[in-house]
């Protein structure tokens, strides 16, 4: 499988997980054996959650690749705004 192949297969997997929201980067080694996955979290309402879906995810990513060896994972848990800050909010305060 070439490189794109094995990348589109492991996003795949990746975004079937309801826990995904996006995966931004991912990268394999020249010999196919370290994959490492940077992607934004979601739907996790408390930390407790997180190591059963690191472990959900990594079985996920041998399904698609099951020649991968180390598999490191990057998780995001940074929320996008939903509305845009507006600069009427910011109030800088004058010396007099």
């Amino acid at each position: 499988m070439t490189t794109t192949g094995i990348s589109e297969a492991i996003r795949a997997a990746m975004l079937a997980s309801p826990y995904v929201g996006e995966v931004a980067t991912i990268a394999v080694d020249e010999t196919e054996a370290t994959v490492a996955v940077r992607f934004s979290v979601c739907n996790v309402r408390e930390v407790f959650a997180m190591p059963p879906l690191m472990a959900e995810l990594r079985s996920s990513i041998r399904r698609a690749h099951p020649t991968a060896k180390q598999i490191f994972l990057e998780p995001d848990f940074t929320e996008r705004r939903a509305e845009p800050l507006s600069t009427e909010a910011i109030v800088i305060r004058g010396w007099d």
